[in-house]
C-alpha cells in the first residue's frame, strides 16, 4: 500500500514580515514606554556632584551650629567653596585666584546674580585668616547656597 504523501509547502517567497503580530506592537510599546521613562528619570534626579555640594554645605553650617566657632566655619565655607568651583569649571580658571579677584570671579560666574565683593560675601577674602572677624554666618551660607543654585542652574 502507498500512501500519497504531499511535500511540505512552503510560503511564498513574496510573502512580507510586516504588518507585525499583535504581540510585537505590544512590545514595542512597552519598550517606548521603558526609554521615555528612562530619559524622564534621568532628567529629574539631581546628578551627583550637586548632592554632594549641597550636602557638605548643609554639613558646614551643622558643624558651625553644633560648635559655634565662626572661624573653623569660614575655613570650611571657603574650602567647600573652592572644591565646588574646581568641580564645575576648569582648574585654570579657578585655582590660583585669591582675594578681590576671586571674590570677582565669583559674581562673574553667576553672571552677577549672586554678588560676594560686597556685603557679607567680602567676608570669604579674609574670613577664613582672621580669627578676630565677626561673621553673619546665616547671611553667608544663605549666600553661598544661592551661589551654587544659580551655577548648578547655569551648568545643567
Amino acid at each position: 500500500m502507498k500512501l500519497e504523501l504531499r511535500d511540505i509547502h512552503l510560503p511564498e517567497s513574496d510573502m512580507l514580515w510586516w504588518p507585525l503580530a499583535t504581540g510585537w506592537y505590544f512590545l514595542l510599546a512597552i519598550l517606548l514606554l521603558l526609554i521615555v521613562a528612562v530619559v524622564f528619570w534621568r532628567k529629574r534626579t539631581p546628578k551627583k556632584p550637586q548632592v554632594k555640594a549641597n550636602l557638605a554645605m548643609h554639613d558646614v553650617y551643622l558643624a558651625y551650629v553644633k560648635h559655634e566657632d565662626q572661624h573653623q566655619f569660614m575655613q570650611d565655607m571657603s574650602i567647600m567653596m573652592r572644591r565646588v568651583c574646581l568641580r564645575y569649571f576648569p582648574a585654570e580658571e579657578v585655582a590660583s585666584l585669591h582675594g578681590k579677584a576671586w571674590l570677582m570671579w565669583l559674581d562673574q560666574s553667576t553672571d552677577g546674580q549672586v554678588c560676594f565683593s560686597s556685603g557679607i560675601g567680602q567676608s570669604l577674602e579674609s574670613g577664613p585668616y582672621n580669627r578676630q572677624q565677626d561673621v553673619e554666618v546665616k547671611e553667608l551660607h544663605d549666600l553661598c547656597r544661592q551661589w551654587l543654585d544659580v551655577i548648578e542652574r547655569k551648568t545643567c
